[in-house]
């Protein structure tokens, strides 16, 4: 006498709803300006398809961590910064560049953070290498606050990105960022 037990399970069906972000990448040349890009460059996030458009969008992406690549070029080093700005808003500016992509020689690769309903603004910029053997530039050129006052370079470097300009940068080629006041003499 076989007795066997009868069991009915509901199904129940879950909804969920996917926090999505956006991706916004622009490849830039020194004076971030997309016009002045290398040519041949792609955008692409994770597995995505490649774009060249530039800017190239990338919506809908899962709140979290992705990769964003850039084509890397031989000739130039790659640099990148970010901001970050609600969907539907007006852009945020980049104003400063202080991640150095990793590079294998087809792609610079960084890692960052989608958020909830915004857009990532992501800038890959190219410099132009120095060739082997050149002089490093001078303090008023290279991009850093060599003095520690807060001020990049002098007012026409490139790599200045929007950062307020040294006033102890008398040109380009000055390679003494400190104040006079504070030079000796």
């Amino acid at each position: 006498d076989a007795r066997y037990a009868t069991s009915s399970i509901d199904t129940v069906t879950v909804n969920i709803i996917a926090q999505m972000g956006n991706i916004s990448m622009y490849r830039v040349g020194s004076n971030n300006d997309v016009s002045t890009a290398p040519p041949g460059t792609n955008a692409q996030v994770d597995a995505l398809p490649a774009q060249s458009a530039n800017p190239a969008s990338f919506t809908s992406l899962i709140a979290g961590s992705h990769t964003a690549y850039s084509t890397d070029i031989a000739g130039y080093d790659e640099i990148a910064g970010s901001c970050t700005y609600d969907i539907g808003s007006s852009e945020c500016n980049v104003a400063s560049f202080p991640f150095a992509p990793v590079c294998d020689g087809a792609n610079c690769g960084l890692s960052i953070d989608v958020e909830y309903n915004k857009v990532k603004k992501i800038l890959f910029k190219y410099i132009v290498t120095p060739p082997p053997g050149a002089p490093p530039p001078a303090q008023c050129e290279d991009g850093e606050d060599n003095d520690n006052d807060q001020k990049y370079d002098h007012v026409d470097s490139p790599l200045r990105a929007g950062r307020p300009a040294d006033p102890g940068c008398s040109s380009i080629t000055d390679n003494d960022e400190r104040d006079l006041r504070f030079r000796e003499i």
